[in-house]
């Protein structure tokens, strides 16, 4: 069943969980993400957050500044908003500015990835690396390490990403 409402949530889940105290909006997690890290980093520090220490710095203290700020938020309003990484990154064309669409201009999709597509680190130095940031972002990650098919079997890629305890990864497409 699909539920539109958030009246339709709080009679399914009173069905299922019995009365809940308080207000369910108000009580729900509430999720605040972020798009164009790495435009931003490469903006201010001239090369993206894979590719040196100062870029990767800056952006986990951009990311530690933006949950610090929802964590005394959610202080002083009473409220449960988490940070989280993207969840889906195609609907935000970067073709937009001051709310405007610039038409006849070739548009990309900002990207929800913490790494880069493009990145050259070795997959174990990708997956520390994001790990740090998984630290920080608490209300939800996704590794997305474009691997070389090539390098790995499928075996091979699944073991070491499960041996990595990344919270969750995603492989994509894998020749048989």
């Amino acid at each position: 069943k699909k539920l539109g409402t958030l009246k339709e949530w709080d009679t399914l889940s009173s069905q299922l969980f019995g009365k809940l105290e308080g207000d369910i909006f108000k009580n729900a997690l509430k999720s605040i993400s972020f798009f164009g890290l790495n435009d931003s980093i490469v903006n201010h520090c001239g090369l993206e957050l894979d590719r040196t220490e100062n870029s990767e710095k800056f952006a986990l203290k951009i990311i530690s500044f933006m949950k610090k700020i929802i964590e005394v938020r959610n202080i002083e309003k009473n409220n449960n908003y988490i940070l989280s990484q993207p969840h889906s990154d195609n609907y935000l064309k970067d073709s937009w500015q001051n709310g405007i669409a610039h038409s006849g201009q070739k548009t990309n999709c900002y990207s929800s990835r913490i790494i880069r597509e493009a990145s050259t680190l070795p997959l174990n130095k990708k997956i520390l690396l994001f790990k740090k940031f998984e630290k920080i972002i608490n209300g939800g990650t996704l590794f997305n390490g474009a691997v070389n098919k090539n390098e790995y079997s499928l075996k091979e890629l699944q073991n070491i990403l499960f041996k990595s305890k990344l919270n969750a990864f995603y492989l994509g497409k894998f020749p048989k």
